[in-house]
């Protein structure tokens, strides 16, 4: 396993990938469980080794490159800080999703 810290994403390795094993659209119906089971991985390829080794079957599932990961995250958590804060619906995830180029 390989742990690193970003100060900027321009230190980052170029290859590395987070993994979202469901559906954009599960990102409404249960947040905890997106967060939970994303992983950053050193590469495509070795998304599809773990799907294997692991025997995820669903096709249902998207890798994003380092910055859209933190585009993601940004427009995901951005407001998460304000008192007024409440959970987004389908079509702001949408939205959002749509923003930095994902399709549910």
């Amino acid at each position: 396993m390989q742990v690193f810290f970003l100060e900027k994403i321009s230190s980052a390795p170029k290859n590395i990938v987070l993994h979202v094993p469901y559906p954009a659209s599960d990102f409404v119906n249960n947040p905890a469980k997106m967060c939970e089971s994303m992983l950053f991985h050193k590469s495509k390829a070795d998304v599809e080794e773990w799907r294997s080794r692991c025997r995820f079957q669903s096709e249902e599932h998207f890798v994003l490159d380092l910055e859209t990961a933190f585009k993601l995250a940004k427009l995901y958590f951005m407001r998460h800080h304000s008192p007024e804060w409440k959970h987004w619906n389908h079509q702001e995830i949408e939205a959002m999703f749509t923003q930095i180029g994902i399709s549910k």
